[in-house]
């Protein structure tokens, strides 16, 4: 199972296709504006979930291909995690509307 999962990590459209994700994801975030509609802020909020969820799901796989401690060689992998982190947290604090009390938006960043 495990060679399955890093032959998909390991394969060039896998790369291409996260970079495909990630452009649309920069694209939704370039929607957002002031005084926008409820149904627009409705959409990007469930895009945000889908795009944290895809990179979330990218990271975990990772993971099981490369083990931790080559995983946690690559740079970019520990780059990818923090944003992935990040991102989840700033979901995290949107849904139970801790935000508010924070003088930062938690949600700066959403993607790898």
């Amino acid at each position: 199972m495990r060679l399955m999962i890093h032959t998909l990590c390991t394969n060039h459209y896998l790369d291409l296709i996260i970079t495909f994700i990630i452009c649309i994801n920069v694209i939704t975030m370039s929607l957002e504006h002031y005084n926008q509609p409820h149904s627009l802020d409705l959409a990007l909020k469930y895009c945000n979930y889908f795009f944290t969820s895809t990179f979330v799901l990218e990271a975990v796989l990772k993971l099981i291909a490369f083990g931790f401690r080559r995983f946690f060689k690559d740079r970019w992998n520990q780059l990818d995690l923090a944003i992935v982190l990040l991102s989840v947290m700033g979901i995290t604090l949107e849904e139970i509307e801790i935000s508010a009390a924070l003088p930062i938006n938690p949600a700066l960043s959403s993607g790898s």
